[in-house]
Order: structure tokens, then sequence, then C-alpha cells
């Protein structure tokens, strides 16, 4: 959930949500499962209130008056959702353990290192300058939400592979605009305006005094479909 990553570190932006970030998101998930631990020294509980919330696995033990999983399952204390999760969880480990899934000739991916990029620079501009093929900075970070790096942040690390790390040079290239900068980078200060049942790109670029091609382009937008909210 969005307040338990914030809470674990994982921003949630506009621009970015490290929710997505397999990385990140695998070491918060591995603390947030330690903190659980701590709190009902169980991990089968750890594991419930993972997928439920802690508040909720806590009730559950109050009313039933009992500190295990099967006890709380078979009492119907947990939501059907969480009683199917744990057994699935379970299952998957021990055939991972017993029938070597682990050993599955699955295509690794290539060493990653963190690398820190200008922010406010589109993912294309900086795989080119990387040398990089823009689906594989796409693939190794799906946290990335408008492809274009946070714009309120002067760095932000992106994960590409280590064999490009001797390209990290070129990133200076950026701030000579070699490459052409999104329109983020201008100082310009921005309005935040909330969708309306029935508004279109016209009417809320009337509304401001701007052309409708800009309204799109400053939103990384291409279709002509607006939805509420």
């Amino acid at each position: 959930m969005k307040a338990t990553g914030k809470s674990y570190n994982l921003r949630v932006t506009r621009f970015i949500d490290e929710r997505q970030d397999p990385l990140r998101s695998t070491i918060a998930a591995a603390q947030y499962l330690r903190s659980l631990y701590n709190v009902f020294n169980s991990w089968l509980l750890a594991i419930s209130a993972y997928n439920a919330g802690e508040n909720r696995v806590l009730r559950a033990i109050m009313k039933a008056k009992k500190r295990s999983f099967w006890q709380l399952s078979l009492k119907k204390k947990l939501p059907p959702e969480t009683r199917n999760y744990v057994p699935k969880f379970l299952a998957v480990l021990y055939l991972m353990e017993q029938k070597n899934i682990n050993k599955l000739k699955i295509k690794p991916l290539p060493k990653l290192i963190s690398a820190k990029v200008p922010g406010g620079y589109t993912i294309k501009a900086i795989a080119r300058s990387l040398n990089l093929d823009i689906k594989s900075i796409q693939k190794y970070n799906p946290h990335i939400l408008r492809k274009i790096t946070p714009p309120n942040k002067d760095k932000y690390r992106l994960w590409i592979p280590e064999k490009n790390k001797k390209n990290l040079k070129r990133l200076k290239l950026l701030k000579r605009k070699k490459f052409s900068p999104p329109i983020h980078r201008k100082k310009i200060a921005y309005k935040i305006h909330r969708v309306k049942k029935g508004e279109s790109f016209y009417l809320i670029a009337k509304k401001y005094n701007l052309k409708t091609k800009y309204l799109k382009k400053i939103n990384h937008m291409r279709k002509n479909t607006l939805h509420p909210g």
C-alpha cells in the first residue's frame, strides 16, 4: 500500500512509484516482513499481516484469543484471501525447496548498478547518452511512470547494466544541452488542474489561455481522452 511503501522509503509521486521498482521494493518488503515478525513472533502471522494488514490480524487474534494462523483460519477470523494467501506462499516455498524449481533455466538480469542521473530529463535522452536501448532502461526501471526522471530532483538514481558504467561521464553532456531537455527543465511555475466530468483538453487549455497542443505536451499525453479526477 502507498502509506506502507512510504514508511519504508519508497517514494510515490506523479513521476515515480518505487513500489514498482523490483530492487527497491524487494528490500522494503523484506524490511516490512521482518518488522511484522517482530510484532507477531510468527512467520505465518507476519505473512498474513503482509497480505491483510497488521491491524486486521491483531483484531482477529483479540476476537479469537488465539495466536495460531491455522486456528484463526479454522475460525474464519481472517479474510478468505488471506486464508488462501498463506498456504499458496507455503506451497511455492515447498516446490522451490523440494522440486528444484529454482533451478529452471530463467534468463537472469544483467548485473545492475545504481547510476545517478540528472532530474527532469527524458528516459530517451538519458538512454541515448549512455548508449543504451530505451526499452532496456524502461525494463530495469518500471517505476518511472512518465518516461522522465523526477523534475523536482537535481539527481535521481536509475538502474543500468554495469557494462554501461563507462558511459556515465557522458551524462555531463546533458547539462551542456547537447541533448534537448524536456519542458520540465525550464523554470516554469505549474498549477495542478483536477479534471471534471465533461472537460476536454480544449476547454482546459482555453481556461488557462494555453494552446491545446502545449497542454498535452507538458502532460506527456497524446490521446484526447481525459478522465474525471
